[in-house]
This record gives structure tokens, sequence and C-alpha cells, in this order.
């Protein structure tokens, strides 16, 4: 599994590796922005703060491979400058309208509830590789 934003995609894409692609997007630019500008005001003992600060769009390509594992790391940035945010997002908008682009990707997960979409994202996975959730 690769955490990689669009362009990486349209890479990996264009080198025709087979792969499952799925977009994760924002709710809404509106709450993308909220959560940019939310940044940095969280503390540990509050992680609905926290989680409400995991960033704007990914795109996660999952690959076939002998040997795999699942690991998802997460990386606080500190808080941002209105140029920066205002930069972020005119490139989520330009990744969303790619990422909502029927046949870029094979699924779309919205980032609103984190067990929801955790959720949706585990289905996705057992339903492409049934082969690794098989009981022996």
């Amino acid at each position: 599994m690769l955490d990689v934003d669009v362009e990486g995609v349209k890479q990996i894409k264009s080198n025709e590796i087979p792969a499952k692609y799925v977009f994760i997007a924002p709710p809404s630019i509106e709450t993308l922005e909220n959560r940019l500008r939310g940044r940095g005001s969280f503390t540990t003992h509050s992680p609905t703060h926290w989680l409400d600060s995991l960033t704007l769009t990914h795109s996660l390509t999952l690959t076939y491979s002998l040997t795999h594992s699942l690991t998802y790391s997460l990386t606080h940035v500190g808080t941002e400058s209105n140029e920066q945010i205002t930069t972020r997002l005119g490139n989520a908008a330009r990744e969303i309208q790619y990422g909502s682009t029927p046949g870029n990707f094979n699924a779309i997960v919205i980032n609103d509830d984190l067990v929801a979409a955790t959720n949706q994202m585990n289905d996705l996975v057992r339903d492409w590789f049934p082969l690794y959730f098989t009981k022996k």
C-alpha cells in the first residue's frame, strides 16, 4: 500500500503497474479549510480534534506483493500561514477534480468520519484481495 498524491498516481498509471486506486477526499473544501486552520490547536487528550486535523486529499495505491504489511503513519505539521493554506486549498481543489473524475480511481472514500472511512477502506481491501483474508 502506497500513500501518494495525485501526481504519483498519474506516474504509476503511466507505467501500467497493476494496482487499485483509492482517492481519500475531504467532505468539502470548507471542511478542509477548517481542518487546516485548526491545526496545532489540539492536545493529546483531544483525539477528535487531532483526527479532524488530518489533511486534505490522499491517494492510496494498493499493489500486490508476496510479502505485505499495512502501515499507516500520521504526521502532524504545525500551523500554516494564510498563504500556505490558500495554496494547499488550490492544490486540493485540483486533486479533488481529478479524484472525482470517473476512471481515475477505483473507489473514493470521504474522510468525514474516521470509523466509517476506516471500515470502507477495510471492506475495499477485503473485496479486492480476498485471499489475504481467508481463514485457514
